[in-house]
Order: structure tokens, then C-alpha cells, then sequence
């Protein structure tokens, strides 16, 4: 847990330098998603209209197939549901370079912990108006069968 909270707070030091809005995992209900309702790490500028979401992972190359399909899973929900919102994931640890080059397929950004600036800056252009920094757009929803046809 320590080591959690000094991860997030790195990130969250890095958006406050970059004046880019934004609210905890404690400070809201949830972001609303296609599958379920959850909450990420954090969430730019707030639920309401949310324009980017940021997970914080620490991994070992044990764990990090794990992790990366339960990120990638959130945001795929996430960005399906919200088209124009920013997938960020900062990690730290032992990921595989398999793992991470999966999880950009999904993410718009997948970056080690000490480019947190780098994100931020990023971040902070693309809710200024700078659609450059959206790389992905997922359409993913679910219909009813209509099973009334059978």
C-alpha cells in the first residue's frame, strides 16, 4: 500500500505541475464504463466529463500478463463507452516488453513512472483542444439479442 501511494503521488505531483485537473479514486463514485461502473487511479478533469483516465501499476514479469489484461479490459470498457478519452497507464517493475507492447494497442500511452512529466504535458495539450495525443478510439457496446424472433 506505501508503495501504491508513493507511485500515485509521483503522478499526481506531475499533474499538479502540468496545472492539469483531476480527481483521486477516493474522491469519486465512479467512471461510467460499458460492462460496469469502477473507478481508476485517477480521472481528468473529474466522472462527469471524463477526458482521460490514468491506471499506476508496479509489476513483477511474473504477474504482468495478469495485470495488463485487467487494465486492458478497464479501458477498453472505459473508452468504449467515453470515445474521446485518453487511456494512460504509468507502470514501474518488471514488465516484459511483450506485455507492454500489447498493452499499447489499447492505451494511448503506456509509460514507465519517470516520464510522468512527460505524460502529464501530454494530457494537458490534449484537454486544451490538441487531438494528437488520441491514438485509440474503441467502439464497444452490447444490444440485446432480441430473442423474441426465435
Amino acid at each position: 500500500m506505501v508503495g501504491r501511494v508513493l507511485l500515485e503521488s509521483i503522478v499526481a505531483n506531475a499533474l499538479d505541475d502540468a496545472n492539469v485537473p483531476y480527481k483521486l479514486e477516493s474522491e469519486y463514485s465512479y467512471l461510467e464504463g460499458v460492462v460496469y461502473n469502477f473507478r481508476a487511479d485517477f480521472v481528468i478533469p473529474d466522472e462527469i466529463s471524463p477526458k482521460a483516465f490514468i491506471e499506476v501499476r508496479k509489476s513483477s514479469s511474473r504477474h504482468a500478463s495478469l495485470y495488463a489484461k485487467d487494465k486492458m479490459f478497464s479501458a477498453i470498457n472505459w473508452k468504449g463507452k467515453n470515445h474521446e478519452m485518453l487511456a494512460v497507464i504509468v507502470v514501474d517493475g518488471a514488465w516484459t516488453a511483450e506485455t507492454l507492447k500489447v498493452m499499447a494497442k489499447v492505451f494511448d500511452y503506456v509509460v514507465p513512472l519517470n516520464r510522468a512529466s512527460d505524460v502529464a504535458e501530454a494530457i494537458s495539450a490534449y484537454i486544451q483542444g490538441d487531438r494528437s495525443h488520441l491514438k485509440w478510439i474503441i467502439n464497444f457496446s452490447i444490444e440485446s439479442a432480441n430473442l423474441g424472433d426465435m
